[in-house]
């Protein structure tokens, strides 16, 4: 007898989709642990459900599946059908994401159909700036650099390297890396002079995301901001969670190994039904910034330099112009240290 699995991939291939979500809502319960083991079996069960009057069951379902492969392609694409009903944005953002874990030539120039369908039907997303401060940090920048490149389709951001007057050949390293912009300070001019910097650098119609360069992205702690910032137009900041002390984005947890926290992250970083709060500012080691945002508030106040209450500023002066701050509670940036030491005079 024939799987629930295989019966349901036949009727999808034949047609039949409600014969399919039939099949499946009868079988949901028994099938359950199969579909937490097998990711292809999320993708045809959440096509089924995507057709039906249950939606929402969809998302749970590809949430099982990318909890069990958080790199499966097709799951990202899923996901994004099932955006594209409510946000064409987040639709988008879901198909670059597809695209990126992609492999599969034949299967990438369909990812890039529906990319290019959003975009006719009036998706727009900005590329992101990643600005880094550095201070003789030039290994720990290279770790950062690498997870950037690890997480993140590369068509979709720029890198601006602030080297804060380092000693250690940070200029020298970075301006040999093909693609980062690296702009070096003969003196040490604190994070908060040395982060605007960067902004004045970047493209003008980009977004900025401002990263510390001891911090590590875990995979997917990247889109999962990405998806927030775009779940509103009103949202002009978003910051995740962190293992390092700062109050309200603190997840608590005692692991310090760095592949003890990817493995953690896999559980964090994955679909959430409300997953954004507002608050009153997120902390800007990690902050996904609208470009519309700063266009309404201006740059950082260098008056609060070297390194002392820069985002709170920030996020205020966001609130006051009418937008907001929001919390995101499934994205998951590993940091290894204070900035303090580092960035201030």
């Amino acid at each position: 007898m024939q799987s629930v699995k295989n019966r349901l991939s036949d009727m999808i291939n034949e047609g039949d989709i409600k014969g399919a979500y039939w099949l499946i809502n009868a079988s949901l319960h028994d099938e359950i642990d199969n579909l937490k083991t097998d990711p292809q079996y999320c993708v045809l069960a959440a096509t089924a459900y995507l057709q039906s009057d249950e939606p929402e069951k969809a998302f749970d379902i590809i949430t099982i599946g990318l909890l069990a492969d958080n790199h499966c392609y097709e799951l990202y694409l899923t996901l994004g059908e099932y955006y594209r009903r409510y946000n064409l944005n987040m639709a988008r953002i879901c198909f670059y994401q597809a695209l990126f874990y992609c492999e599969v030539e034949e299967d990438r120039q369909i990812i890039e159909e529906y990319i290019d369908e959003a975009v006719s039907e009036g998706a727009e997303i900005h590329q992101v700036s990643i600005i880094i401060v550095a201070r003789d940090q030039s290994q720990e920048l290279l770790r950062c650099i690498d997870s950037i490149a690890s997480t993140i389709d590369p068509g979709i951001y720029e890198i601006i390297v602030i080297d804060n007057a380092s000693s250690d050949g940070t200029f020298e390293l970075m301006s040999g890396i093909e693609g980062i912009t690296c702009l070096q300070c003969e003196n040490n001019i604190g994070y908060t002079a040395a982060v605007n910097q960067g902004i004045r650098l970047s493209n003008a119609f980009n977004d900025i995301f401002l990263l510390d360069a001891d911090c590590m992205l875990t995979d997917n702690s990247f889109f999962y901001l990405m998806l927030g910032l775009y779940s509103d137009e009103n949202v002009g900041v978003i910051g995740g969670l962190t293992n390092e002390f700062i109050i309200e984005q603190m997840m608590y947890t005692d692991v310090t190994d760095i592949e003890e926290a990817k493995k953690q992250a896999a559980f964090v970083n994955a679909p959430m039904k409300d997953a954004y709060e507002k608050a009153v500012y997120v902390s800007d080691h990690a902050a996904l910034i609208r470009r519309r945002a700063l266009e309404k508030t201006g740059l950082f106040d260098e008056t609060f330099s070297p390194d002392i209450y820069e985002d709170k500023d920030l996020c205020t002066r966001i609130i006051l112009a009418g937008m907001s701050v929001i919390l995101c509670f499934n994205s998951y940036i590993f940091k290894f240290a204070d900035r303090h030491s580092k960035y201030g005079i």
